[in-house]
């Protein structure tokens, strides 16, 4: 059986490696780590890891992304693994991107699983 997988997004080469690495070192056993260098790489993954039928428990994004922004990805993770938790990667000191992500949870434009 296939291992399920652990997405990580980020535009930054030196830190979507860092993360990558840190996850593969502390959950490499159990989880196959994949990452995507923007919002629409990632998507590209998910909609084939979808069609492979992956089980993806887990997608992180990096907020502030050109184009589509974290919370967008985070947002469209939903259509392709409705269960799968999200988390919202933030610059340290950034409070401005958790409040709007906050404030269209309250809205109800997507909600944490």
């Amino acid at each position: 059986m296939a291992k399920p997988v652990l997405v990580v997004v980020d535009d930054e080469h030196a830190s979507l490696q860092a993360l990558a690495r840190e996850l593969e070192s502390r959950y490499g056993a159990h989880y196959q780590v994949v990452s995507g260098s923007s919002a629409e790489v990632a998507l590209a993954r998910l909609a084939r890891l979808k069609a492979a039928g992956a089980d993806v428990p887990l997608v992180l994004a990096d907020q502030r992304m050109p184009g589509t922004s974290g919370t967008e990805v985070l947002a469209r993770v939903r259509q392709f693994f409705p269960t799968a938790r999200r988390g919202l990667l933030v610059t340290w000191g950034d409070m401005a991107a958790p409040r709007r992500s906050w404030r269209r949870r309250r809205l109800g434009s997507w909600s944490f699983t």
